[in-house]
């Protein structure tokens, strides 16, 4: 703004700048002095390097990224990727909704932005679920969601798995809602880990106990070295239990 030059500069100061254009014939330079200032990104890098922690506002949010008022000339942006360890979730409003004013992690620099992330806060939670649990565990969660195929269940940290329709029960059923509810508390067995994706199943568990239960009735019926029961005798014994409760 040629207006405010005389605010800015007086006569006979000295200034850093840069020649950003020569015309030797005419003797005549072209000077700069923005372009002799370290740009805006720069200067934010070097007082704010990678990892750091920063504040910005939420100014616009599309399907899979946002960008993030950092300061009056310069913008971060947020990718899904870095917003949230659950590929689970596809929109990054999804993550962003609370308060617009919020702390980022510096990533590094995006072309004119800086690139900025939410999810570094946080340790992965996928794979310090997966270093706890294998194939045969019996975990605990709660239905988050209800489909024809099945149900998704929450398992903590933003940690989900699905039970298969045919996994729900060992009674036939038509639909997931025929046994579950959304909220409801399960147990259920791991019984498939493919990259991100647990598969449980209800009906793997309610199979165990009865195993369990059989081998129960077995030891009682037999003693041990007086060989195995007749079918007979477990059938009688296991109506004698079920008469108790």
């Amino acid at each position: 703004y040629p207006h405010k030059y005389k605010e800015l500069f007086k006569k006979g100061q000295k200034v850093k700048a840069k020649i950003i254009e020569l015309d030797r014939d005419k003797r005549k330079l072209k000077l700069s002095i923005k372009a002799s200032q370290p740009h805006p990104i720069d200067k934010f890098l070097e007082e704010n390097p990678e990892g750091s922690v920063v504040k910005g506002e939420i100014k616009d949010i599309k399907n899979k990224v946002a960008f993030i008022k950092l300061t009056d000339e310069l913008e971060g942006v947020l990718h899904l990727e870095d917003a949230t360890w659950n590929p689970k979730i596809k929109n990054i409003g999804q993550v962003l909704k609370g308060p617009k004013i919020r702390e980022f992690k510096v990533l590094g620099r995006e072309d004119n932005k800086i690139r900025l992330g939410l999810k570094q806060f946080t340790e992965n939670p996928w794979e310090r679920f997966l270093t706890q649990h294998k194939v045969g565990d019996v975990v605990k969660g709660k239905v988050k969601k209800l489909i024809d195929r099945g149900a998704f269940i929450d398992l903590g940290d933003e940690v989900e798995g699905f039970i298969p329709l045919g996994e729900i029960s060992k009674e036939k059923i038509e639909i997931p809602s025929d046994k579950l509810s959304l909220g409801q508390e399960v147990e259920a067995k791991i019984i498939k880990i493919k990259g991100n994706d647990i598969v449980l199943s209800i009906k793997a568990v309610e199979e165990d106990k009865e195993r369990e239960e059989l081998q129960k009735v077995i030891e009682k019926v037999k003693p041990k070295g007086e060989g195995l029961a007749t079918l007979g005798e477990l059938i009688k014994e296991k109506l004698k239990e079920r008469g108790k409760t």
